[in-house]
C-alpha cells in the first residue's frame, strides 16, 4: 500500500470538506434535490447518452457519476454562500447545469461557484488514481475501473476549465480579468464564446455549437451582470488565477493519455 497515496487522497477529501463547509448542509424545510418526474427521466437518458458516447457501460457511468459530483459541487458552493436554492439537473449529451434563481453577490463569489465543480472533483481523481495503482494485482478489474474514473475525471474537467465561455473556465477567466480592465473582460468573454463556437464547427460538434450559441447570447449580457457585481481585490485575483492553473493543470495531467488520443483523430 501506498502510504504517501493514502494521506494524500485523505488530506484532500478533507480540505474539500472545509473549504465547502456548510454546502453539504440541508436547512430545515428546504428541499434536497427537487426531484420530479422530468429530472428522472433526464438522469436515465444521460446515463444512456453516456453510454452510447463512450461505447462501455463502465466508462459511461463513470462519466455520468463524474458529471454529477461536479455540478454538485457548483450547488455545495451555491449553498455556502447561502443560495438555498440551488440545485443541479443532468443533460442528455450535454453534461448538466447548476441552477439557483439568485446572482452571486460578488465576483469573488462567482468564481468560488465556479472553480468548485472542477475542485470537488480533485478529491475522487486522486482516490481513483491511488485506488487503480493499490489494486493493481491484487484486484485488477477494480483498479480498471478506478483507472477509468481517474481518466474521465481529468478529461471532462479538463475540458470544463478551458478558457471558453460559458464553461467554468471562461467564467473564472471572465472575473480574473474584470479585476483590471471592465472593458476588456466583456470582449474576452464575447471572444471566448465565439472561439468555443469556431471550435465546434470545425470538430463537427452540434450540440457544443448549441453551447456556444445560448453562451454568446449571455455573454452580449454580461456587461450588466458585471454592474450587478463588485470585483475581485487585485491579489484576489492572483490568488484565484493561481488556483484555477493548479485546478486546470491536476485535471490535464490525470487526462493526458485520452486527451492526445481524442486530439490525434
Amino acid at each position: 500500500m501506498d502510504p504517501v497515496g493514502i494521506i494524500a487522497a485523505a488530506g484532500i477529501t478533507w480540505l474539500t470538506f472545509k473549504v465547502l463547509e456548510g454546502g453539504f448542509a440541508i436547512k430545515p424545510g428546504q428541499v434536497e434535490t427537487n426531484i420530479s418526474g422530468r429530472a428522472i427521466g433526464l438522469a436515465i437518458l444521460s446515463i444512456a447518452a453516456a453510454i452510447l458516447i463512450t461505447r462501455q457501460v463502465s466508462a459511461g457511468l463513470a462519466l455520468v457519476i463524474g458529471i454529477a459530483i461536479h455540478e454538485f459541487g457548483h450547488v455545495a458552493a451555491y449553498r455556502a454562500m447561502g443560495h438555498d436554492d440551488a440545485r443541479f439537473r443532468l443533460i442528455p449529451f450535454l453534461g448538466g447545469v447548476a441552477i439557483s434563481n439568485k446572482l452571486p453577490k460578488d465576483q469573488l463569489t462567482d468564481f468560488y461557484v465556479a472553480i468548485m465543480g472542477p475542485g470537488i472533483m480533485l478529491a475522487p481523481l486522486v482516490i481513483s488514481g491511488v485506488a487503480a495503482e493499490m489494486l493493481a494485482t491484487t484486484a485488477p478489474r477494480v483498479a480498471a475501473l478506478a483507472q477509468i474514473m481517474f481518466i474521465i475525471t481529468g478529461v471532462i474537467n479538463f475540458f470544463n476549465l478551458l478558457p471558453l465561455w460559458p464553461l467554468d473556465g471562461g467564467r473564472i477567466l471572465r472575473t480574473i480579468t474584470f479585476t483590471w480592465s471592465p472593458v476588456a473582460s466583456r470582449f474576452i468573454t464575447l471572444g471566448m464564446s465565439v472561439a468555443l463556437a469556431v471550435w465546434a464547427i470545425y470538430a463537427k460538434l452540434p450540440l457544443i455549437a448549441l453551447v456556444a450559441f445560448f453562451g454568446f447570447r449571455s455573454a452580449r449580457r454580461i456587461a450588466t451582470i458585471n454592474r450587478a457585481q463588485a470585483p475581485m481585490l487585485p491579489r484576489e485575483a492572483v490568488m484565484a488565477g493561481i488556483a484555477y492553473l493548479a485546478a486546470l493543470a491536476a485535471h490535464g495531467l490525470a487526462g493526458m493519455s485520452l486527451i492526445a488520443h481524442i486530439l490525434s483523430r
